[in-house]
Formats: C-alpha cells, structure tokens, sequence
C-alpha cells in the first residue's frame, strides 16, 4: 500500500472514529467526548440542522466514510474504478462547505469535531484529486511516494 493510500484510510478512520464519537455523545447525556469546554457542540448537535429526514448527520457521516473506506479498499483492487473516489470525495467536500456555512452563519456556534470531519472530508477530496491527476497513479498503491 502506497504512502498516500494509508494517509487515506487513517484520514477516513479518523472521521469514522469521530462519528461515533459524535453518536456516542448524543446517546449518552454524561458522556461529555467534545474536545472544547465551550457548549458549541451540544448546540450544533440539538439545532434543526442536525438532522436530514430525521436520521443524525452523524449516522450519515458514519455511513458515508464507511462506503469510502470499502471504496478506498475496492479501489487497490480495481484500479480502473480510481475515478469514484474523487467523484464520491467531491460530494463529501460540498456537504462539508455546506455545514461550516451553516455552522458559521446559520447556528453561529462551532462543534470542533465537526469542523475537523469536514476539514478532513475537503481534505480527501483535494488529495483525491491530486492522486488522479497524477501521470503515475500506479505510485498511489507502491510502497513508495512519487511527486
């Protein structure tokens, strides 16, 4: 697996692990896993914007990084599917824009862990496009790093 293939799937990780953290949070009331002592968290996470037809962002966060993982993984095997990445990343990337606006100007409060998985989804997406448009997209999946 290549250097930036691992960087990937830790990324993905990362925002699998604060997605259930996320969910974890909202299940149990004295679990307090938001990294500021600020209640920007528990506001971003009870507003009406928390929630699309009545299922969490969070579950829905759990859910697409989930798929982009198994896609990741699909894609080591498949090379001639390197495409979906960037197209799967990109959706990710503009819902991630989406919620900072609706955090910034719409809630006017900020939940840190939010902000950090949808940093690390735009992140993905600009890696994503980097990796495709790379001349040696065979590098991706070497043990070695080509710039």
């Amino acid at each position: 697996m290549g250097y930036l293939n691992l960087i990937f799937r830790i990324l993905i990780l990362v925002n699998i692990v604060l997605c259930i953290s996320i969910l974890i949070e909202k299940k149990d009331e004295n679990s307090n896993l938001c990294f500021a002592s600020n209640n920007g968290c528990s506001y971003v996470q009870e507003s009406e914007y928390s929630h699309i037809f009545g299922i969490s962002l969070a579950f829905l966060g759990l859910i697409f990084f989930s798929i982009l993982f198994l896609l990741n993984i699909f894609i080591s095997i498949k090379r001639d599917f390197l495409f979906l990445f960037p197209l799967f990343s990109f959706f990710g990337a503009i819902f991630a824009f989406y919620l900072i606006y609706i955090q910034f100007f719409k809630i006017k409060s900020i939940c840190f862990k939010c902000i950090i998985i949808d940093s690390i989804a735009i992140l993905l997406f600009l890696l994503s496009i980097f990796v495709f448009l790379k001349k040696d997209k065979k590098s991706f999946y070497k043990n070695e790093l080509r710039c």
